[in-house]
């Protein structure tokens, strides 16, 4: 049995992808506290643990830290944020993301007890680099934390799970050593965890059962691009509150777990490029807020369930290079929503597509079935698409597009597949 390739959802998956990282960008950007518990008199300490770290940045290209000094009060320093309760207490710094991306350096080890009142801490998408600091503990209120897209090595830190108090953590896409999935394990007791990003950070290992004993208030999970094994826990179930689940591109074996059908909040589900094998569950029809399904690229065989009908919401459909066979249920044909990708090639569908049918994105390729249907995304939307990830992930930091770049082009790209206006002929031959 030959292994699928991932394809035309590759695409997609890397525009979702993208999406994910904003979703986690715009929970931090819109975190404004007005308070914070004060450890320590007013005085410059941390004001001098700001320096510290300005010390360590060795390259600024576009000068985010030219306001750091005396003219200024600390408190009005470029991404720092100060309590208004108790003076010259730091609880924000926001160094990430538009053309704020390019800062090289490390971070000091003792960040955490030198800025114990930190709520909030967004380095994402530079390059810092060197091993995570184990002091982020010692910030007991921190709330938010995104150190993703730099170059940091060494080991996912275990104690991050004593943030009893944590929100979202964002880790994904640095260069860290290979380990196994004792990180997951160790934020189990993060009862207010909402949003995790492990994407790409070289986790490895199986049975991740340890995912469903992660906090019921998870409402964001970003592990894929690792090399996590075994199959999907049935406790899956238990994470009642996911609107997004993203384990795309491991190794992922079994079946889709019934259970999965309790995520009755899940908007995106990105399975792509995996070992998952069994039918689709016909209980995926109670996942009526489902608006993304990516299962391509797997070893899914049997007929498409009728149930995914009852998902009103479902926009996206990405099934290729599965084992798929039968026809397309009408009940999927008939989905109002369903207006810009169905993917279905390289599969064993027979028959026509279904004259329902209302699409602006087709592809119906190699499958055992009689109809002319073709992609029609405009390749020149998917040559953007591929740029803009070439743009984003060159060597050298200033030559990277920065993120407000990126949010338009992505935009432009998304009106145009929207506006393409697609004229169906089928050719149906007895």
């Amino acid at each position: 049995m030959a292994v699928p390739m991932l394809q035309h959802s590759a695409t997609f998956s890397w525009l979702i992808s993208l999406t994910s990282f904003f979703i986690i960008s715009t929970a931090f950007l819109s975190f404004k506290s007005n308070s914070a518990t004060a450890l320590s008199p007013s005085n410059d300490a941390d004001r001098d643990a700001l320096l510290a770290l300005k010390e360590r940045v060795v390259e600024d290209p576009y000068g985010a830290l030219n306001s750091w000094n005396e003219s200024l009060h600390f408190c009005n320093w470029e991404g720092v944020s100060c309590s208004q309760r108790h003076v010259n207490r730091v609880v924000a710094l926001d160094l990430g993301g538009q053309q704020l991306n390019q800062l090289h350096g490390t971070i000091p080890a003792d960040i955490g007890q030198t800025l114990p009142n930190l709520l909030g801490l967004y380095l994402g998408c530079n390059n810092f680099t060197g091993p995570m600091p184990l002091s982020f503990p010692n910030a007991s209120g921190l709330v938010q934390l995104d150190l993703s897209g730099n170059s940091f090595s060494g080991t996912l830190p275990l104690n991050l799970g004593s943030l009893k108090g944590v929100l979202d953590i964002s880790l994904g896409h640095n260069p860290f050593e290979p380990q196994d999935l004792r990180f997951l394990t160790s934020l189990n007791n993060c009862s207010s965890l909402k949003a995790l990003d492990v994407g790409n950070s070289n986790l490895r290992g199986g049975s991740p059962s340890s995912i469903s004993n992660l906090s019921s208030t998870l409402q964001i999970l970003i592990a894929g691009q690792n090399q996590i094994s075994g199959a999907i826990p049935s406790g899956i179930g238990n994470l009642i509150n996911l609107s997004f689940l993203a384990l795309q591109g491991n190794s992922i074996e079994g079946e889709i777990p019934t259970s999965i059908a309790k995520l009755t909040m899940l908007q995106t589900l990105w399975l792509s490029g995996n070992r998952i094998s069994g039918s689709i569950p016909s209980s995926i029809g109670n996942m009526t807020q489902l608006g993304q399904l990516y299962l391509d690229s797997n070893y899914l065989n049997g007929s498409l369930p009728r149930s995914l009908g009852n998902c009103q919401n479902l926009q996206l459909l990405i099934l290729s290079q599965n084992f798929l066979s039968g026809v397309i249920p009408k009940e999927i044909a008939r989905l109002p929503s369903i207006s810009i990708s169905f993917n279905l090639d390289h599969n064993s569908f027979t028959g026509p597509l279904p004259v329902d049918l209302q699409l602006e994105d087709v592809n119906y390729d190699n499958n055992n079935a009689n109809s002319s249907t073709r992609n029609f995304i405009s390749e020149e939307c998917l040559v953007a698409a591929m740029s803009i990830g070439i743009a984003c992930s060159l060597e050298s930091p200033h030559d990277r597009m920065n993120m407000k770049n990126v949010v338009a082009e992505l935009h432009a790209i998304r009106e145009k597949i929207i506006s393409v206006k697609i004229s169906r002929t089928h050719h149906i031959r007895s």
